[in-house]
């Protein structure tokens, strides 16, 4: 049921029901024991791709000389438009971790200077929900990636600066679908093992080592706070 919050995004942050999810919770997680698909969230938020976003404090990280990762949950409406999924108020083309409009079989990880980005090669199809991790290693602009807690082949590296502000758009390609449980790390490329740890919990359920150099985490199940800071988005 929708929530009612006060604001065209805020009030589409709800449960859906999509076919083929074998369960009643809005988001999913892989039980690697079970082998399985359990609840780890009560909702996401909803973006129409026209007008929605969540903008908060500017985040500025360096890829290409430190560490950084960022994890989150994707769950996109079409695979034939472009989708921002972080991005900054300031520009369309760059600044931002974006799929791509051909397939859906890309996942861009740009910087402050258009044209220096990275690339992953998913594998996904519209109205289906995906975790997604993007990690620099901090040596050479190297970056990995990782679709539902396995490694994705990654082509170029993201050698410049980024600078975000917004969840769901930048100035433009907006996002459209349901994203959720994304988390912003400065100083620590996540491991594999932490990676298939991580999207298993909400912010709760994060352990403290997780949570080392952690930025920000935004459930987005109910509001745009900022769990771990002060950092609270503001929907639009």
């Amino acid at each position: 049921m929708p929530l009612g919050l006060g604001s065209n995004l805020s009030r589409a942050i709800s449960k859906p029901i999509t076919p083929g999810i074998v369960t009643d919770n809005l988001v999913l997680k892989h039980n690697y024991n079970a082998g399985s698909v359990i609840p780890v969230s009560d909702g996401a938020a909803f973006f129409d791709g026209a007008d929605d976003y969540v903008s908060f404090s500017e985040i500025s990280l360096s890829p290409h000389d430190t560490p950084c990762s960022f994890t989150f949950w994707a769950w996109r409406t079409a695979i034939n438009s472009w989708d921002i999924v972080l991005g900054h108020n300031s520009v369309a083309n760059h600044k931002f971790l974006i799929f791509d409009n051909a397939g859906g079989d890309r996942l861009m990880f740009e910087g402050n200077t258009d044209g220096d980005n990275s690339e992953g090669t998913t594998a996904i199809n519209a109205k289906e929900w995906n975790h997604f991790a993007v990690c620099s290693t901090g040596s050479s602009g190297a970056v990995k990636m990782y679709q539902n807690g396995a490694e994705i082949s990654v082509s170029g590296t993201m050698d410049d600066d980024i600078d975000l502000d917004r969840i769901g758009s930048g100035s433009g390609n907006l996002f459209g679908g349901y994203i959720c449980n994304v988390g912003i790390w400065n100083g620590t490329q996540l491991t594999q093992p932490q990676i298939k740890s991580i999207m298993n919990k909400n912010y709760a359920g994060l352990t403290s080592s997780e949570k080392t150099n952690l930025v920000s985490w935004w459930n987005l199940s109910a509001d745009a706070n900022d769990s771990h800071g002060s950092n609270n988005g503001t929907l639009s």
